[in-house]
């Protein structure tokens, strides 16, 4: 399984590359920006899974949903971590938001929660 991580805390990639890479055994793209992504966006795969960082500067994860949205490379599900709840608004963009912090068998079970059979585990 592919994901997408999109998280500007250096400390959270590293865990969750740990988590989902060689613990759960996914491969994982990581950008500590939307902008970095959006500059890889030439040439890339789509995921099976997007992670976004909800409180990012300069591009925030709803910017980031709805310009992946914009450019047509949107076709994957997409959950916000954060530490606070989304707004409704900001929540209409994507499949659903895991909060931080969280320990492995949370992230998973809320994985699974939230993208049930589209998720291939």
């Amino acid at each position: 399984m592919r994901v997408l991580l999109v998280e500007d805390d250096p400390d959270m990639v590293e865990m969750l590359q740990l988590i989902l890479g060689e613990l759960a055994g996914w491969d994982v793209e990581s950008y500590l920006s939307g902008d970095d992504l959006l500059e890889a966006l030439e040439g890339w795969t789509s995921p099976d899974l997007g992670l976004l960082d909800l409180n990012m500067e300069p591009v925030s994860g709803p910017e980031l949903a709805l310009e992946l949205d914009r450019r047509g490379r949107r076709d994957f599900p997409i959950l916000y971590l954060t530490g606070r709840p989304p707004t409704a608004e900001e929540l209409r963009l994507v499949d659903g938001w895991i909060q931080k912090p969280f320990t492995f068998d949370e992230l998973m079970m809320q994985l699974r929660e939230k993208l049930g059979d589209r998720l291939p585990l």
